[in-house]
């Protein structure tokens, strides 16, 4: 049963956010460079977990399918915090 009056930690060391940063800004360079926009291919992605959406070029669509989802959203969380 859980007890909805506690906090639980999230250890999120599963994953090395450089490698992590590394593909994304492959993916996001690979787009741009077909002219589309990468924050429309990512949110694709994103939302329908398509890899339609990242082309092959670069290895784009390889990398980033190697990244569980949850991880990418928990990347771009921690960059958008960092960062705020």
């Amino acid at each position: 049963m859980t007890n909805f009056d506690e906090t639980r930690l999230f250890d999120s060391n599963f994953y090395d956010k450089n490698d992590i940063h590394n593909i994304l800004k492959n993916v996001v360079a690979t787009i741009k460079q077909r002219g589309y926009d990468p924050i429309n291919q990512l949110m694709g992605y994103i939302k329908t977990a398509d890899p339609i959406y990242i082309p092959r070029d670069n290895h784009a669509r390889e990398q980033i399918r190697l990244i569980e989802m949850d991880d990418i959203l928990e990347f771009l969380l921690y960059f958008f915090i960092q960062e705020s």
